[in-house]
């Protein structure tokens, strides 16, 4: 299978390693093209960890070229990239190369969506809620893959092409992906936004001085009660919306293999097993910057859509907005792009199940 994968970060090379690890043909994109300059220089992609080996991907310098003769399109971009680079991925894609965006945040598989329905294309959208692996970019051309989750949930786009997307995505990652609701579901199966901004926002001396910290560590009980309670309102709205999903507790279970107790012991039993990850080490980073408008701000906006309450989501945007001096709730240029604010519930859920409608 030739797989290109939109983003050269630590997913997108930690992807490039996996298919190339298992004979795949990967072909490496990003936007400004910085992150793959020296795999494009013909340095080889050194990868270790849950997978070891050394790997020649392809690098390609625009986004056609890219996707040309692709059989599968990964998308591995940071949230804040979504919708430009789906309304441009979305004038060049054809009807029989599927796209899977990982991890899907603020819907954004309908910006896409929307462009190919002005061409009158239906490509088959898969969408995760998290990345299939976790890795850590040691350098332009070394990536460490940490772990291959064991289980995660998946959504399609239209919702009726899931088996097809399911199958497609086992035939790349294995058997371990499970269909759950639609995109909307995935968008709020993310937990990043949740324990990120709790941990920076609890911990924003830490980033302004430069300190190390190992995350897990200080996910202490009261920073784990203050995680907790917004992730009971991301559960509320997707029961709202019509699909259960698992708590945080859940999301650590299946990633990583720890009991589900109260998240203040298992961030105990992960120090305790890994260590790190590291904290970030400057304000500006995307704990907040990424995860606080595409997170929250899609939470906070789908609380005011299915009429369910979001009060400390709403309160953590606030003080976070107050550190930075900045309105968050208006860095969302997805929910811009799509004017979700301006739909009803059912016309939502119309899109979400079956995409805009072709000509």
């Amino acid at each position: 299978m030739h797989v290109a994968i939109l983003g050269t970060g630590n997913i997108g090379l930690a992807i490039a390693a996996h298919c190339c690890h298992h004979k795949h043909q990967a072909t490496l994109w990003s936007p400004s093209g910085a992150g793959a300059a020296a795999l494009a220089s013909g340095q080889p992609l050194r990868y270790a960890g849950a997978i070891e080996g050394v790997a020649m991907p392809r690098v390609a310098h625009d986004l056609r070229a890219a996707i040309g003769n692709a059989d599968l399109v990964f998308v591995a971009l940071p949230a804040n990239a979504h919708a430009g680079v789906l309304r441009q991925l979305g004038q060049c894609l054809n009807d029989v190369q599927p796209v899977i965006i990982s991890a899907l945040s603020s819907v954004s598989a309908l910006v896409l969506d929307r462009e190919l329905a002005a061409r009158g294309v239906r490509a088959r959208i898969a969408a995760f809620g998290s990345t299939p692996l976790t890795a850590r970019r040691v350098s332009e051309t070394e990536v460490r893959v940490l772990t291959l989750r064991t289980t995660l949930d998946m959504a399609a786009l239209p919702v009726d092409q899931g088996p097809a997307a399911q199958a497609l995505c086992s035939a790349l990652f294995g058997e371990r992906f499970r269909l759950n609701g639609d995109i909307l579901a995935m968008s709020l199966a993310n937990v990043n936004p949740i324990a990120h901004s709790a941990l920076a926002v609890c911990n924003i001396t830490r980033m302004e001085h430069a300190e190390q910290w190992p995350q897990y560590h200080y996910m202490t009980p009261y920073v784990a009660r203050l995680i907790e309670a917004m992730d009971a309102e991301r559960v509320a709205l997707a029961a709202a919306a019509g699909t259960r999903l698992g708590t945080i507790h859940a999301h650590f279970h299946n990633s990583f293999d720890v009991p589900q107790t109260d998240l203040a012991t298992i961030a105990a039993e992960l120090h305790r097993r890994r260590g790190g990850p590291p904290g970030p080490t400057h304000p500006q980073h995307r704990f907040v910057l990424e995860d606080l408008p595409f997170g929250l701000v899609f939470f906070a906006a789908m609380g005011k859509i299915l009429n369910v309450p979001t009060p400390v989501t709403c309160a953590m945007i606030a003080i976070a907005g107050a550190l930075y001096g900045r309105a968050f709730e208006q860095e969302n240029d997805v929910l811009q792009t799509l004017a979700l604010d301006a739909l009803s519930w059912p016309a939502l859920q119309g899109l979400l199940r079956a995409g805009y409608p072709r000509a």
